[in-house]
C-alpha cells in the first residue's frame, strides 16, 4: 500500500477526491497536490499539502523531537535530515502558492516571510516573497506603502536571481520590478540576462510554457524602454507562441498580470518609455485577447413540464432544441467550468452538455438526494420505453460529476422542510456564490445562463429569482434560451430596474412559525473547561462585559442574543455586520492579550476566542421558557458544530456564509478557503473559511 493510500485510510475525508488518481504508482502528498494546483483544484490541493504536514508533525512527535505543532513544523526539522527537510519545505512552499490562488494573500506573505526567517533562503522562498510583496504594493491605498512594498519586492526577486542566475522566473520579475520600481538600467540588464539564457534553453522540441512566456514578457519590456529594439508584430508572436505552448489557464493568467502591470503602470516623469500611454492602452487590448482566460458558467433553468401543466413553459418535445442550443452556447463561449443544480430539464441538459463536451461541472443539491430526486428530478413525468429516464439521466450526471477530480457535488442543506421553497433560493445562491469565487481564483470572467421562458415570476426560489439575483449583483447580460422558442439565444438586460430579493423578510410560514435566511455567530473560548472558580467569576464580570459593549457600542442590535458559560450566540440580519462583528471581537481579545489586560485581570494568558460564521434558512420559534423569540434548525447546529474546530483566536465561515458574502459583494471582509474538515460531534464533513478583514497587511 502507498503512502498516499495510508493517508487517505487515516483521512476519510479526502478519499473522495484523491481516488481518480490513486492508480498512479507511489504518488506522494506533494506529488497529488501539485497535480491538483496544475488542475486548479486550489482548494482540495491545500487538503492534501495540510495532510502530508500533518504526517510530518506525526512522524516528529513519535520520535519525541519535540512538540510540533501547525506553526513549528519547520524550525523542528531543520537540523535533522536533508530528505525531510526538503519534503517539508516544498510542501510549505506550495501551500504558499495555494494562499496566492486564494486570495489568502497576507497568509502567503506570513509564511514566506516566516520560511525566510528560518534562513530557507533558496530562490524559490525568495521570489515567491517578493511576489507577495508585489501584491501588497497594488493592493494597498498608501502610495509611500506601495512604493515600499515595489521596492521590497525587487530587491527580492533580484537577489533570488542572484542566488541562482538560471531563474528565468525570478530574473524576468527582476526586470519587470526594475522597471516599474525606476530603475531602468537594471532593468534592461537584467532583461538581457534573462532573454539571452531563455535563448540558450530554446528548441525546436522544446515547448515549454514560462520558457515562451518569460521571452514574450523580456520582448515587452525592450518593446516599453528600446525605440525599435522589438517589432509589434513581433511582440504579439512571441505571445501567441506561449499561449500555444499551454493549456493552463493559471500559467496563462499569471503572464496576462504582469502584461497588464507592464502597461497600465503609471510611470515616473524620470522614467522614458519609447511608446505613448495610447500606444500601451492599444496594445493592452491586443493582448488581452490573446491571453484569454475562459469564462465560468452559472446556469438554472425550468424544470420539464409533467402531463398536468395547463400552460406550457417547458413542453417535453421541445427537449432536443434545446440541447441543441445549449450546446452551442457553450461551445461559442468556451467556458471550462460550470455551476448547477440537478432537475430534470434544463439542469441536467446543460450537465448533459458540459459533461459531453469533457467539461467540469460542479452540481449544488438544496438539500437530501433522495428527497431531491423524488421532487425535483422523478416528479410525474412519463418516461417512453425507448427513454432513459430523468432519474438514470441524474445518476449519471451525478456520477461523472463525482468521478473528476476534486469535489464538486454539494449539499446546501442537509434536510427539507415541506413547503419551504427558501431552501431552493439558498441553494441558488450557494451555486451563484461558488461560481463568483471560482471566476475570481481564475481571474476569469462569469457568464449568466439560463433556460427561461421571459416571464418575471415572484416564485422564491425559481428561475427568475435566481436571474434576478445575478442582474442585481452585475448588471451584467444573462443569456437565456427560451423553450417555447428554443432554437435561439436571447439576452436579458433589463431596461426598468429588477426588484432586489429581500433576503430577510419571511418567506415561508409553518405552524411552528416563518422560515428566513440569517446570519449566525457562534463563539466559545478555548480552554474554558480548565478555568479556576475564581476565573470563571473574573471572566463573567470582565470579558462578558466587555463582549455586551462591543454589542452596543454603535452597532445595530443582534436579532437574538444568548450566552451559557464561554458560549456566545447571536443571530444578524445583516450578513456583512455580522462578519463584521465576529472580526472585531476576535480583535478586541486579541488586542488585550497583546497588552496584557487579561493576564493582569487573572485570567490564563493567552486568552483565545473561537469564533463561527454561518448563513442559511432557520426557523423562528417561541421559547417557552426564556419566554422571548428564538431560531432554531439544522442550519443552526451546523453554525454551532463549526466553532469548536475553529482555531483559536480566529473566524471560520461556512460554505453558506462564504458565498452569501460574495453575492452580496461584501467589501469589508473576505473568507479564504482552510478546507474540509469534520464537523464536530459527527456532523459531518463541510467546506470552511477563514474570515478576514479586507486590505490587511502583515
Amino acid at each position: 500500500m502507498t503512502t498516499i493510500e495510508n493517508w487517505v485510510l487515516q483521512h476519510p475525508h479526502i478519499a473522495d477526491f484523491v481516488s481518480p488518481l490513486l492508480n498512479l504508482e507511489d504518488i506522494s502528498a506533494l506529488d497529488l497536490a501539485k497535480k491538483l494546483y496544475e488542475q486548479h483544484e486550489f482548494m482540495f490541493a491545500y487538503d492534501v499539502v495540510n495532510t502530508g504536514l500533518k504526517n510530518i508533525r506525526l512522524q516528529f512527535s513519535k520520535q519525541n523531537i519535540s512538540k510540533v505543532t501547525d506553526y513549528d513544523v519547520l524550525s523542528a526539522v531543520i537540523n535533522v535530515d536533508d530528505q525531510s527537510r526538503a519534503l517539508c519545505l516544498q510542501l510549505k512552499q506550495l501551500e504558499g502558492r495555494l494562499y496566492v490562488q486564494m486570495k489568502a494573500h497576507d497568509k502567503a506573505l506570513a509564511l514566506f516571510k516566516e520560511l525566510a526567517d528560518l534562513d530557507f533562503n533558496d530562490e524559490e522562498t525568495l521570489a515567491n516573497l517578493a511576489s507577495c510583496y508585489k501584491t501588497q504594493a497594488l493592493t494597498t491605498d498608501d502610495k509611500a506603502l506601495s512604493q515600499t512594498y515595489l521596492q521590497e519586492s525587487y530587491l527580492l526577486y533580484q537577489q533570488a536571481f542572484e542566488c541562482n542566475p538560471q531563474s528565468y522566473w525570478a530574473g524576468i520579475n527582476a526586470a519587470t520590478l526594475a522597471l516599474l520600481s525606476g530603475h531602468v538600467k537594471e532593468a534592461t540588464r537584467y532583461c538581457q540576462q534573462v532573454h539571452d539564457y531563455c535563448i540558450s534553453l530554446t528548441t525546436t522540441d522544446n515547448q515549454d510554457y514560462w520558457l515562451s512566456a518569460t521571452l514574450a514578457e523580456c520582448k515587452l519590456v525592450n518593446y516599453l524602454l528600446i525605440a525599435g529594439a522589438v517589432l509589434y508584430d513581433e511582440l504579439l508572436e512571441a505571445y501567441k507562441q506561449a499561449v500555444a505552448a499551454s493549456n493552463n489557464v493559471t500559467q496563462i493568467a499569471s503572464t496576462r498580470k504582469n502584461a497588464n502591470l507592464l502597461l497600465s503602470w503609471h510611470y515616473s516623469s524620470q522614467t522614458s518609455l519609447a511608446i505613448d500611454e495610447k500606444q500601451r492602452s492599444q496594445l493592452l487590448d491586443k493582448l488581452q485577447v490573446i491571453l484569454f482566460t475562459p469564462p465560468v458558467l452559472v446556469f438554472t433553468g425550468h424544470m420539464i413540464d409533467t402531463p398536468e401543466r395547463i400552460t406550457p413553459r417547458f413542453p417535453a418535445e421541445h427537449e432536443n432544441r434545446v440541447k441543441q442550443t445549449l450546446q452551442n452556447f457553450v461551445l461559442e463561449s468556451k467556458a471550462l467550468w460550470s455551476y448547477a443544480s440537478a432537475a430534470c430539464g434544463a439542469d441536467i441538459l446543460f450537465l448533459e452538455t458540459m459533461q459531453q463536451f469533457g467539461l467540469e461541472s460542479n452540481i449544488v443539491l438544496p438539500y437530501q438526494e433522495e428527497v431531491f430526486i423524488k421532487k425535483s428530478v422523478s416528479r410525474n413525468n412519463p418516461v417512453l420505453a425507448e427513454q432513459v429516464s430523468w432519474e438514470q439521466r441524474f445518476q449519471q450526471v451525478k456520477h461523472y460529476t463525482e468521478s473528476q477530480t476534486g469535489v464538486h457535488l454539494w449539499n446546501s442543506s442537509i434536510q427539507f422542510f415541506e413547503g419551504c421553497n427558501l431552501y431552493y433560493r439558498y441553494a441558488n445562491l450557494v451555486i451563484y456564490g461558488l461560481a463568483l469565487i471560482k471566476a475570481k481564483q481564475l481571474d476569469s470572467k462569469l457568464l449568466h445562463l439560463a433556460v427561461w421562458n421571459g416571464e418575471k415570476s415572484s416564485d422564491v426560489g425559481g428561475t427568475f429569482d435566481a436571474i434576478s439575483c445575478w442582474w442585481q449583483r452585475e448588471k451584467q447580460p444573462v443569456y437565456y434560451i427560451n423553450p417555447l422558442q428554443p432554437d435561439e439565444v436571447q439576452v436579458f438586460k433589463p431596461l426598468e430596474p429588477v426588484s432586489k430579493p429581500q433576503w430577510n423578510k419571511p418567506l415561508a410560514e409553518t405552524e411552528d412559525g416563518e422560515v428566513v435566511l440569517k446570519s449566525i455567530v457562534f463563539t466559545d473560548v478555548a480552554g474554558y473547561s480548565q478555568f479556576t472558580e475564581k476565573q470563571i467569576l473574573i471572566f463573567q464580570n470582565e470579558v462578558v462585559e466587555t463582549i455586551a459593549g462591543l454589542i452596543d457600542d454603535d452597532r445595530p442590535d443582534p436579532e437574538i442574543k444568548n450566552t451559557w458559560g464561554d458560549a456566545l450566540y447571536l443571530i444578524f440580519s445583516d450578513h456583512e455586520y455580522a462578519g463584521n462583528f465576529a472580526l472585531a471581537l476576535s480583535e478586541l481579545i486579541e488586542e488585550r492579550n497583546r497588552n496584557g489586560y487579561w493576564a493582569g485581570l487573572g485570567l490564563p494568558s493567552p486568552l483565545h476566542i473561537r469564533i463561527a460564521l454561518h448563513f442559511g434558512p432557520v426557523f423562528s420559534a417561541y421559547d417557552a421558557i426564556l419566554q422571548k423569540k428564538t431560531y432554531i434548525g439544522n442550519h443552526v447546529s451546523n453554525a454551532a458544530r463549526i466553532e469548536p474546530i475553529t482555531p483559536p483566536g480566529e473566524v471560520y465561515a461556512s460554505v453558506g456564509a462564504a458565498t452569501f458574502a460574495e453575492v452580496l459583494g461584501v467589501k469589508s471582509f473576505v473568507c479564504d478557503y482552510v478546507g474540509r474538515v469534520p464537523l464536530a460531534k459527527n456532523y459531518g464533513v463541510f467546506s470552511l473559511f477563514r474570515v478576514r478583514k479586507v486590505a490587511q497587511t502583515v
